[in-house]
């Protein structure tokens, strides 16, 4: 196929998109293959699976990017780089990056002994965490942050519009997320010590485990069925937790938790304000609840 051979792996993705980067190489007339170019491939709707066959699909219609890029890459252990800009292309990191901006379909990759400090994520930019550590990543309107294989992402701040997600292996602290922003937890994933401000939305899907989580006045957290928090606060915050969900030693201050269908409210749930609301849909269901403690709360068996 125009003589180009085509090998393509999953890297990261974006609402709903998957990212691959593919690697080509100009076939040569003594049977060699020349200089490898990167490729960075957008599908939509498609599993790990089938990575390689689609990569393979789409050739016709990629546009092929080489290493001509202003900026650092890769960036080689035991090297520090500061105040670069990732834009149209890809950063391997593997020693340290400072005070980088990356927008505009920029990706870094903080790869096994990768460390980035202070990096601005703007639309259209990705910062995937895998191996490395991420500190004081700042995720704007459009910009993302994937987290997952042993990444650690330290005091990321999500703003208006950013997205941040904790998938397999991956590990998040002292997350904030500010209004509109949405951090995702998936299976397999851990956020610890998340902040949910006003307008903020925490989801934590089947496999993902969030503890001690903060939720301020007018904040989300939804707990799908598997996933599991432990710890939460809620100042003032809406809860919904949906059947087959599990929540540990669940303190409301203020604010609501809603129980749908068959859930579990264990270790010592403590209402001291706010309000319980126990949603079945005129079904029967199950709600186990160990150790209640209730203050001034409400609570509603609809």
């Amino acid at each position: 196929m125009f003589g180009k051979k085509r090998e393509g792996i999953i890297v990261g993705y974006k609402n709903g998109w998957r990212t691959v980067e593919s690697y080509a190489s100009d076939y040569n007339t003594s049977g060699g293959f020349g200089t490898r170019e990167k490729i960075i491939i957008r599908i939509a709707n498609y599993t790990r699976k089938t990575a390689y066959a689609t990569a393979a699909l789409l050739m016709l219609n990629i546009t092929m990017r080489g290493y001509a890029q202003a900026f650092t890459d890769p960036v080689s252990s035991a090297t520090t780089v500061t105040g670069e800009t990732v834009s149209g292309g890809l950063q391997e990191v593997f020693g340290t990056v400072e005070n980088t901006i990356v927008q505009n379909n920029g990706y870094q990759e903080l790869s096994k002994g990768g460390i980035s400090k202070n990096t601005t994520v703007n639309n259209d930019g990705e910062q995937w965490v895998s191996g490395g550590t991420a500190n004081n990543t700042t995720l704007n309107k459009g910009g993302d942050q994937l987290v997952e294989y042993d990444g650690v992402a330290n005091d990321t701040i999500i703003n208006d519009g950013g997205y941040q997600l904790i998938d397999t292996g991956g590990t998040s602290y002292d997350t904030i997320i500010n209004g509109y922003g949405k951090q995702e937890v998936g299976g397999g994933g851990i956020a610890d010590r998340t902040t949910v401000n006003s307008y903020g939305t925490q989801y934590i899907s089947n496999g993902g485990t969030t503890n001690n989580a903060i939720l301020n006045s007018m904040s989300v957290q939804v707990i799908f069925s598997g996933g599991s928090a432990n710890n939460t606060v809620n100042n003032g915050g809406l809860v919904n937790a949906l059947s087959g969900s599990k929540i540990n030693n669940y303190s409301g201050k203020d604010g609501a938790i809603n129980m749908y269908g068959d859930n579990t409210l264990l270790g010592n749930t403590n209402l001291i304000g706010g309000a319980l609301n126990i949603i079945n849909f005129g079904s029967f269901h199950t709600i186990n609840i160990e150790n209640l403690q209730s203050g001034n709360a409400v609570i509603n068996m609809n």
